[in-house]
């Protein structure tokens, strides 16, 4: 088991300090994640441990770890920050979801992250249409 990267502590004095710092990265990527949550429901779920903030220099990354019949994938959900930073980062999020018995990492996002994370292929595209 790996003693590294770890999400933030919720139950610290210093997280919300650390949410302040990472809400804007947040809100940046929700407006990309087709409404489906605000600022305020991804620290719902981080706070009650539905979701996980890792953070990396000035980048905040939000994941969530989903349980399929066939496997247990952690999907980076929501990302925001330097570039380089956000490669670092999911690496290390990599090791970290192994040891919490991920099979799979997938991430959820724009096609630009491609460049900044070679090392997954797209295996799907998702179409939304809205319905008024």
């Amino acid at each position: 088991m790996s003693l590294g990267l770890k999400p933030v502590d919720t139950t610290d004095e210093s997280f919300i300090n650390i949410w302040k710092q990472s809400r804007k990265h947040i809100k940046d990527a929700l407006k990309y994640s087709g409404d489906t949550h605000s600022d305020k429901t991804v620290l719902q779920l981080i706070l009650s441990g539905r979701a996980q903030l890792f953070i990396e220099g000035s980048t905040s990354i939000v994941t969530e770890i989903l349980e399929y019949p066939e496997n247990r994938v952690c999907r980076v959900w929501l990302a925001g920050g330097d570039i380089k930073e956000v490669h670092v980062l999911a690496t290390k999020i990599e090791t970290w979801a192994k040891d919490q018995k991920c099979t799979d990492a997938e991430i959820i996002g724009r096609r630009g992250w491609k460049r900044a994370l070679p090392d997954f292929i797209e295996t799907s595209t998702v179409f939304k249409k809205k319905l008024t």
